[in-house]
């Protein structure tokens, strides 16, 4: 009996080693879990800037206990990388960006796990839920400064999609998107469905405002409110560019 288990151990280190490299290794990829040293190891291959900009961010602020840099540091976006860290080439951590096999909803729903208060609510079904658009498309979370959060910046990064309003902001009209006076956001909500709401932080419907108003402006604006209709019902125009009603009113005084 021992002479035949002896015989056959041979045979099966000759088998171990036919099936190569690639079987020893899959034996071992069930790593899982957490780094032990979490971003220190990351950085150890991922050095360039870009990927280093981030500790310059709020995600980096480890004092605020909901942040990434509080838990599981990069590992709180990218998830649990200690599988990647065994096997770098043979096991990617959940990527961002248009070339990540991670499909938009999922990119996005990774930012939601801790952006769903406030703007970031009413994402889900929202203008910009979208089979091609993530939180990454319009945000840059590496960056020390995000461009879309900056006031002044904020137009050239809708525009590079929302390319019919790039000829029409710098229209001298009556919302002038010039030196960051006013921005896309002022008006819009990029995280809820397209409506007007936000035309009355600037707009006062109060009832002295409303009182200053023509009898039929007063009707028109009555109803609005009855029946929840849009501000553009009335006003369509105004936003991007002088509205017609405006350019007539215009030129009926020079005529006088």
């Amino acid at each position: 009996m021992w002479n035949r288990i002896a015989r056959s151990i041979p045979i099966a280190l000759c088998l171990a080693a036919l099936a190569g490299p690639a079987a020893a290794q899959k034996a071992q990829l069930p790593l899982e879990g957490y780094t032990q040293t979490k971003h220190k190891k990351c950085i150890s291959c991922h050095r360039s800037d870009p990927v280093k900009e981030i500790f310059k961010t709020l995600h980096a602020d480890a004092r605020n206990p909901n942040t990434p840099a509080a838990n599981e540091q990069c590992e709180s976006c990218h998830g649990p990388g200690a599988a990647h860290v065994g096997f770098p080439l043979q096991v990617q951590v959940f990527n961002f960006g248009e070339n990540s096999p991670r499909s938009a909803a999922e990119q996005s729903g990774m930012c939601l796990k801790c952006h769903q208060d406030g703007k970031q609510s009413e994402w889900k079904d929202g203008m910009h839920d979208q089979p091609a658009i993530s939180c990454v498309t319009c945000h840059s979370v590496h960056k020390s400064e995000d461009p879309i959060l900056n006031q002044a910046l904020t137009a050239d990064r809708c525009v590079e999609c929302h390319k019919k309003m790039n000829t029409q902001q710098h229209v001298v009209g009556l919302h002038v998107i010039e030196n960051g006076k006013v921005s896309c956001t002022d008006c819009h909500n990029p995280h809820a469905k397209l409506d007007t709401s936000l035309c009355v932080n600037c707009h006062d419907q109060d009832e002295a405002t409303l009182a200053r108003q023509s009898a039929k402006a007063q009707e028109f604006h009555a109803a609005m409110r009855e029946n929840n209709l849009s501000c553009l019902k009335c006003h369509r125009g105004t936003a991007h560019g002088v509205p017609a009603w405006v350019k007539e009113l215009a030129e009926k005084q020079q005529a006088q």
